[in-house]
């Protein structure tokens, strides 16, 4: 699966987890910081999707600003699980 491919997954689940339309624009913070898009039971929601969506485990100490910031560092976390996997 390609990163592209991946960025598109990952979008529907944002979007899904924030409530929000294809026209709404992506947050630039997904999980961290004082302007987090997402509150805990969202952001929950969204690791347990990605989990599922993806067939990956996601070990709480991964779930770090690194790996979480946006769609894209996000994306490249996902793609380097698949690739361990």
């Amino acid at each position: 699966m390609n990163t592209s491919e991946i960025k598109n997954r990952l979008e529907q689940l944002i979007r899904k987890a924030q409530g929000a339309s294809k026209r709404d624009p992506l947050p630039v913070i997904l999980l961290f910081g004082r302007g987090g898009a997402l509150d805990s039971v969202a952001a929950l929601c969204l690791t347990m999707a990605i989990e599922n969506e993806f067939g990956i485990s996601i070990e709480d100490e991964e779930i770090t600003a690194e790996n979480f910031t946006d769609l894209d560092t996000l994306a490249a976390y996902v793609r380097t699980k698949l690739e361990i996997s």
